[in-house]
């Protein structure tokens, strides 16, 4: 479900009004002895909310116990966040907020920052299903994430991709179920960037037996049509999203995901031979099926089947 608003002001009580369903209650202001002017965009879903945030100057006040967890990346523009009497200037690397941290940002000439909130209950719920532990969940990583490593790189990959479709009036890119698996992605993406890594050595990859991977891929072969999840995935196969994603490789030379890409592919296929044209549409059939890029999914469906989605539908 999304819900989105575009609010360009100059009274810092409105914007404060407005962003409050996103991140409570905060003290908006400019930084510097200049009239208040703030453009931003903002969109909620269900797990998380992104905003874009442009002024000309800009202070901002959030006292801590807020509800989430809070990723700042610079557009362009260094900003300077103050936590816990701790200056940090921020350019490339990306500014992690835990929900206990009084939170002060500052950008005395520009302010012009991507943010995304991580609903904290929500992200904790999914850490737990996703490695499979009942140890309560707890953010390890520390404020400023540089962009070092490739799962780094990937989060803000998925933020950006994320967002910039989001701006589209694309009626796939709103459905239900890319929503809620891009969603799922983000999350798992934002945990595997910022907790420690579970141990890499091999043995751990035979704990996800044959009944635990059977048990995986029934889950993923029933939601073909509806969205998927990772944590629910790994609550249901009885091991970690990491093990199971080493096993599924091994056996099929692809992660979860990518199997479940692949039958969903298989599952278009079988609808479109067995429709008849003018009772459906192939934009129908690859939406019900998750696939948000029609151009995409027409080329990926000739590589597999040899033929386009559209001369299946006129079998």
């Amino acid at each position: 479900m999304l819900h989105c608003f575009h609010l360009t002001t100059t009274d810092s009580e409105e914007f404060q009004e407005q962003m409050s369903p996103l991140v409570g209650a905060c003290r908006v202001a400019p930084a510097r002895r200049i009239r208040f002017d703030v453009s931003v965009r903002a969109i909620k879903l269900n797990t998380l909310s992104l905003f874009t945030v442009k002024a000309p100057s800009l202070t901002v006040d959030l006292a801590p116990a807020h509800r989430f967890i809070g990723l700042n990346i610079p557009l362009g523009k260094p900003f300077s966040i103050t936590e816990s009497n701790q200056a940090y200037e921020f350019s490339d690397d990306v500014h992690l907020l835990r929900p206990d941290r009084h939170f002060h940002l500052e950008a005395a000439s520009e302010c012009r920052v991507l943010a995304i909130c991580l609903y904290s209950e929500q992200v904790a719920d999914y850490a737990s299903k996703l490695s499979g532990s009942r140890k309560p969940f707890e953010l390890t990583a520390r404020t400023r994430i540089p962009l070092s490593a490739a799962t780094r790189t990937e989060l803000v990959r998925r933020i950006g991709g994320l967002w910039a479709d989001l701006q589209r009036d694309d009626p796939a890119l709103a459905s239900d179920t890319n929503l809620a698996e891009r969603e799922d992605a983000l999350i798992a993406s934002f945990l595997l960037a910022t907790q420690d890594a579970e141990p890499t050595d091999d043995r751990s990859a035979e704990k996800a037996d044959t009944a635990a991977i059977a048990r995986a891929e029934e889950y993923l072969c029933t939601h073909l049509a509806r969205p998927a999840s990772r944590a629910e995935l790994a609550a249901t196969s009885g091991v970690s999203i990491r093990t199971l994603s080493r096993s599924f490789t091994k056996r099929w030379g692809m992660g979860p995901m990518g199997f479940l890409k692949a039958r969903r592919m298989d599952g278009a296929y079988r609808e479109l031979l067995g429709a008849t044209p003018g009772d459906t549409t192939v934009t129908e059939v690859a939406y019900r099926y998750g696939f948000g890029h029609l151009g995409k999914f027409a080329l990926e469906y000739k590589r597999a089947f040899r033929e386009s989605p559209s001369a299946t539908l006129r079998h």
